[in-house]
């Protein structure tokens, strides 16, 4: 059987007939259509996954499901026995009709049972394996220092013997670290390194990296990912002074947002209830999204199905080919369209994200290596955030046990004169806090804040514009203190800090006038203005919108029990 046209569309199960039943066939380049993606039947791996899944619902009905689910006395028995009748059962929610099944759930664990459990092993880690659970629950609530029989598995530490012997197996400190971390260690504390001369080294001097060796050195490589990974230190000097443009023999492999066409957009209809689910993902990726939507429970595409218990439909490419920023851009169009049309949105996120499209270059291993050239976390952070990010949050970090931690020991910042160095090393108190907390905090409660007597001098706010005559010339410009400060807010700040406000005796007379107007107010609202308003109120609250100065006199006056008694509340 073979297909007329490349645009014939067949049902899956038909397609997956076609490929079981002529192999030659399937193995030829036959091409299948998939909604508007035309792919190759040779390449369809994942695709013959789902038509198993297709032909096992065809194959094991209900009634024969049934027959080999009383063999069993539980599901994953049923599992191992058939797994096809298995997922066919599971597809069609038959397994809660195997009322026969026992559910294999384990009782909550004690402090006992775990005890019990942990005497078989003679470490955690070997406790670890051989039953998590328990160790998880041990480990939860602190009772493994209870198992005072386990034996931690540490190495004796190497002598200065040992570790000779081992180095001289390798040629480098670099060869030395990755093959045997616990002997490199053992030397960089101690200081050995240096004995082993017939190390090889690396090291350039300082400002090796002039542009002329960097351009020679990138003519070595075909693209700046290669050049960043095998010589990374030229690449950034060659990136922190701007000289990547011009290695021009170098390919950029990042994924350009406006020229490459790598993009598509595409739809899950739900034509009987008039639902749909708007995406987009790399043309690269179809395959693995379509296997996200199918399995993933969290997936709305999935969540939707499983509610309404219908099957999901095939994806629908809308549109494909297009560029990652006409992608975002046509995304949204889209999902306008259907919402215009009266469509259900099962998007829970915003659209127009791009998501993940370039894999993490830092692995285990390269996390690692990378470590290895520092001796302390902070380093590691400083000089390489990236690879220490990603270290940090796959919790990579507890394996670095070469990491030296610069903390101060107790009751160091308790000395009077190391608290003082630190404090003349500052200007003002907030760069002693910033930079010296522990000290700050020592010296405050020992009461040596009062004697670091540079802290009291008042910097002037002087600057190369805000002299005493401009700033003079520039007050004339208000009559108040407050439309200096909101119009010309340098020069006021610099008046303020040297002193010169009282000088501005125009500025006085503005506050003199303000201050009589507020006391006209004041009188304005006497007993009588407060009770005939208070009248035409229906309480408290009504009175005050009316009258905020009337309220706040009444409630200075304490009149307002008087005008609004509790009980007509």
């Amino acid at each position: 059987m073979t297909l007329s046209k490349a645009s014939d569309i067949l049902p899956i199960s038909e397609v997956f007939f076609i490929c079981k039943t002529d192999r030659a066939e399937r193995n030829s380049k036959l091409l299948l259509t998939f909604g508007k993606k035309r792919i190759s039947s040779n390449t369809g791996v994942s695709l013959i996954a789902k038509f198993r899944i297709v032909m096992s619902k065809k194959l094991y009905d209900y009634s024969k499901c049934h027959e080999i689910a009383k063999q069993c006395s539980c599901s994953s028995e049923m599992q191992k026995l058939n797994p096809s009748a298995y997922n066919a059962a599971r597809q069609n929610k038959w397994l809660n009709n195997y009322t026969w099944f026992k559910k294999k759930r384990h009782e909550p664990y004690v402090y006992e049972d775990i005890y019990e459990i942990a005497k078989n092993y003679t470490c955690s880690s070997d406790f670890q394996k051989g039953n998590g659970s328990a160790y998880a629950k041990a480990r939860e609530n602190g009772w493994i220092k209870d198992y005072t029989w386990f034996t931690a598995k540490q190495h004796a530490p190497y002598t200065y013997e040992e570790c000779y012997e081992v180095a001289q197996k390798f040629k480098s400190r670099r060869e030395l670290a990755l093959g045997n971390v616990g002997v490199y260690q053992a030397a960089l504390n101690h200081g050995w390194l240096d004995d082993y001369t017939w190390f090889e080294t690396r090291q350039n001097p300082f400002n090796y990296w002039t542009k002329e060796r960097v351009i020679e050195e990138s003519k070595k490589y075909k693209n700046r990912g290669e050049f960043h990974d095998k010589c990374g230190t030229a690449y950034g000097k060659a990136r922190i002074n701007g000289w990547l443009d011009e290695l021009t023999w170098l390919k950029d492999d990042r994924i350009d947002f406006s020229i490459d066409r790598i993009d598509c957009v595409y739809a899950y209809e739900f034509v009987s209830l008039k639902a749909v689910y708007v995406g987009r993902t790399l043309m690269r990726r179809i395959n693995s999204r379509i296997e996200e939507h199918l399995s993933t429970e969290t997936d709305a595409v999935y969540i939707f199905a499983k509610e309404n218990s219908i099957p999901v439909p095939e994806m629908k490419i809308l549109e494909d080919h297009l560029t990652l920023a006409e992608g975002v851009s046509k995304e949204g169009v889209y999902l306008d369209c259907y919402k215009e049309d009266g469509w259900k949105i099962l998007n829970r996120a915003k659209t127009g994200g791009i998501g993940t499209i370039a894999r993490n270059k830092w692995s285990k291993r390269k996390c690692q290596e990378e470590a290895l050239k520092y001796k302390t976390r902070s380093d590691f952070a400083l000089h390489s955030g990236s690879a220490y990010e990603v270290a940090r949050s796959k919790g990579w970090l507890e394996d670095y046990t070469w990491f030296v931690e610069k903390k101060k020991p107790a009751g160091y910042w308790d000395n009077y004169e190391r608290c003082y160095d630190a404090a003349s090393k500052c200007r003002t108190k907030t760069e002693f806090i910033k930079n010296y907390l522990s000290a700050y905090i020592s010296a405050k409660e020992h009461g040596w804040i009062e004697r670091y007597t540079w802290f009291n001098i008042k910097r002037t706010a002087y600057n190369k514009k805000w002299d005493y005559n401009t700033v003079f010339e520039e007050a004339k410009k208000y009559t108040t203190k407050k439309d200096f400060g909101t119009s010309a807010r340098g020069a006021y700040k610099v008046a303020l800090a040297n002193g010169w406000m009282p000088l501005y005796d125009w500025f006085e007379e503005t506050s003199v006038v303000h201050r009589r107007a507020c006391k006209a107010r004041k009188k304005k609202w006497t007993y009588e203005a407060c009770k005939q308003l208070a009248s035409i109120s229906k309480g408290r609250k009504d009175f005050r919108m009316k009258s905020g100065g009337a309220y706040e006199a009444a409630w200075r006056n304490k009149w307002l029990d008087d005008l609004f008694p509790k009980t007509d509340q």
